[in-house]
């Protein structure tokens, strides 16, 4: 909520993921969220961002594999990307940003172009940290002056 708002004072029109509790990663679940992408990409023409944390960034990074046409970046927060399968094309701008000691897992992305960038902080505070808006404000700068 705190991250949607802050987009929305940027002047960013962020869309709500529709899930209320994440359950985790799930083909159900990736599906609605890629219908939810294709939809927004059909209607408007753009491609969009996808911004996941933790396990959201795990089920947009699937997103963005299976709907490259629909994503033009992709940022993860502290997303276990070990267990993420396949990789992202070249067309989808991919970072990843982790806090280095907090889980027991590995939350850079494999792909040569992802840029992985660790912060201070906690992995439950990614979505209020202020490096990682400073961080997201130059990425999706990056992002319009590249459309």
């Amino acid at each position: 909520m705190a991250m949607r708002n802050w987009l929305t004072r940027m002047g960013y029109r962020p869309m709500k993921s529709g899930i209320d509790f994440n359950p985790g990663w799930s083909e159900e679940i990736v599906e609605e969220l890629g219908q939810r992408a294709e939809n927004e990409f059909r209607s408007s023409g753009c491609r969009m961002t996808l911004i996941g944390h933790s396990l959201g960034g795990l089920q947009a990074r699937s997103v963005a594999q299976r709907r490259p046409h629909a994503a033009r970046r992709l940022i993860t927060l502290g997303a276990p990307l070990t267990f993420a399968a396949g990789t992202i094309p070249r067309s989808v701008a991919l970072t990843s940003i982790y806090v280095a000691k907090d889980l027991p897992y590995e939350p850079r992305a494999r792909e040569s172009h992802a840029e992985n960038i660790e912060v201070r902080g906690s992995h439950g505070g990614l979505a209020v940290n202020r490096r990682v808006y400073a961080l997201l404000a130059e990425l999706l700068c990056k992002t319009d002056s590249s459309t």
